[in-house]
């Protein structure tokens, strides 16, 4: 790294998430939770993939705020935020019950949103 450059600090209030949306409650696809997503007015379910070669998430008695910020997503909607593009797959695929990956980032314990960074095919 030149000199006079400091690294970047990392954000450490947000958590890292990915999940399916345009799944069926009636046919779900695994048994993670689901969330509820709120886009552009419209409630929207996302399972989270919530586990990584059959171990749940876990977090490290340090981590109390991702715990939390974890918690409050489990019981409250979480508006969508990113580019239009994106947000607009999302909704296509939620209207035509096409499995579609979301990848981001969650910010705010009481009002939770979601900063979507990439979507694609399950």
């Amino acid at each position: 790294m030149a000199p006079g450059f400091a690294r970047p600090q990392r954000i450490r209030d947000h958590l890292n998430v990915s999940g399916l949306v345009g799944i069926s409650e009636k046919k779900p696809i695994s048994s993670g939770p689901i969330v509820q997503l709120r886009l552009d007015g419209r409630d929207i379910p996302m399972r989270l993939d919530t586990q990584l070669d059959g171990v749940e998430l876990q977090f490290d008695l340090n981590e109390n705020y991702a715990r939390d910020l974890y918690q409050s997503i489990l019981t409250k909607r979480i508006e969508v935020v990113g580019p239009q593009g994106l947000r607009d797959q999302i909704e296509q695929a939620a209207d035509q019950w096409k499995p579609l990956e979301i990848q981001g980032y969650i910010f705010g314990r009481t009002s939770p949103f979601l900063v979507v960074k990439a979507v694609g095919p399950e």
